[in-house]
């Protein structure tokens, strides 16, 4: 690995970097959410506390990078809707938009919901829903719609039903951002009949195993769903105008896309071309979330790998938005090799570097890192630590 700092952006970092401050000068404790099965729901099946907290904090940071890179900045929404909100895992993390924003989330699950309304009392809007439409929402009653993990659980008949209705709740030229699972996981996922099936048709609908925490206590029509590139710009573009994607890095094994809400009256593009940007998978074990630094020097230790391509990947890390002036070791990590064997260059997949921390107003440090040319944070954390 080597640093790749001359074809990042500076000003898109600095901006992230201002975004996330006001997102961890605003973030206050939250009781713990003592019902394991909110946690598998959001966080995956033996969902700890910890990774509800640093997950939400990583999709949400993935949230904002990618509507920067789409030009609207979050802060530059006045109405939002978290769609499948969950316990909401991301939601909290948007607490500082509530003075400037409507910030409403909605779920079909009763339990996350109310989980919301009594532990996240900001000024955030939590609605039960059906698990059809309607929302109680007027038309055109939000700019930003973005929902993660939802359109992965429906069928196809669910789809088109809430795509449609996203398409009412959503005000003219408004965005939303769905994530969906395509070809690397349906690689993963599916048997070679079904996966020759979800590339003949570009969409497939599996049932999950009777052992998935992660749906448990959902209704049955939650199961697992994939899509291709080609679906989404054959069967999406009727309603919505896609105007960027980016797989992995914050989303994990998922892809978000951003679409621009268009009048459905208008014809259908011949093509539809999006900006595509593929991150590796990786991850920041040292300094842990939310880590008390004690000194001005911090050691970074982590791991990123391309799980498509398997080639080396080019990090730059970041502090407070700055390139740190230290370059990337590369250190054997035999774990990620076990974690992912199929992929060459695994066991040299971990880095790791001291940076400085500078002094600031707020004690809040965010570090993060970027690959190749994408200015998308692959992944993320924070700590605090007092100004000298």
């Amino acid at each position: 690995m080597r640093d790749h700092m001359s074809s990042h952006s500076s000003d898109f970092q600095q901006a992230l970097a201002r975004e996330i401050s006001r997102m961890l000068r605003s973030h206050v404790e939250i009781p713990p959410v003592n019902d394991q099965r909110l946690l598998d729901h959001v966080v995956g099946a033996g969902g700890s506390e910890e990774g509800f907290l640093s997950g939400g904090f990583l999709t949400a940071i993935g949230l904002v990078s990618a509507l920067q890179m789409a030009g609207r900045p979050i802060s530059s929404f006045r109405r939002i809707l978290d769609f499948g909100c969950g316990s909401g895992r991301v939601t909290h993390w948007l607490r500082h938009l509530a003075g400037s924003a409507d910030l409403t989330g909605a779920d079909i699950n009763p339990d996350a919901i109310a989980w919301c309304k009594e532990n996240l009392a900001f000024g955030a809007n939590f609605l039960c829903t059906g698990p059809t439409p309607p929302l109680p929402l007027a038309n055109g009653g939000a700019d930003l719609v973005y929902g993660v993990s939802v359109l992965t659980h429906l069928d196809e008949d669910f789809q088109f039903e809430w795509l449609e209705e996203l398409h009412r709740v959503t005000a003219p030229d408004g965005l939303v951002v769905l994530t969906i699972h395509t070809d690397y996981k349906a690689a993963q996922a599916l048997p070679p009949q079904e996966h020759a099936s979800y590339r003949k048709q570009g969409f497939f609908y599996q049932r999950a195993p009777d052992h998935d925490k992660t749906l448990a206590g959902l209704p049955d029509f939650y199961q697992v769903a994939f899509h291709t590139h080609d679906y989404i710009a054959d069967k999406w573009t009727r309603l919505f105008e896609p105007l960027l994607s980016v797989s992995h890095g914050p989303f994990w094994a998922q892809e978000a896309i951003v679409l621009r809400r268009k009048d459905s009256s208008a014809p259908r593009p011949r093509t539809s071309r999006w900006k595509r940007v593929k991150l590796p998978m990786g991850g920041l074990d040292t300094p842990g979330f939310g880590w008390r630094a004690q000194d001005s020097v911090q050691h970074v230790a982590g791991w990123a790998l391309a799980p498509e391509s398997g080639d080396p990947v080019d990090l730059t890390v970041w502090v407070d938005g700055k390139a740190a002036e230290m370059q990337c070791i590369e250190v054997r990590r035999d774990d990620v090799s076990a974690a992912f064997p199929d992929i060459p260059h695994t066991g040299n997949a971990g880095f790791m570097l001291n940076v400085e921390l500078p002094d600031n107003d707020h004690g809040f440090h965010v570090i993060w890192f970027t690959a190749g040319d994408s200015p998308v944070p692959v992944s993320a954390t924070y700590m605090t630590r007092q100004s000298s």
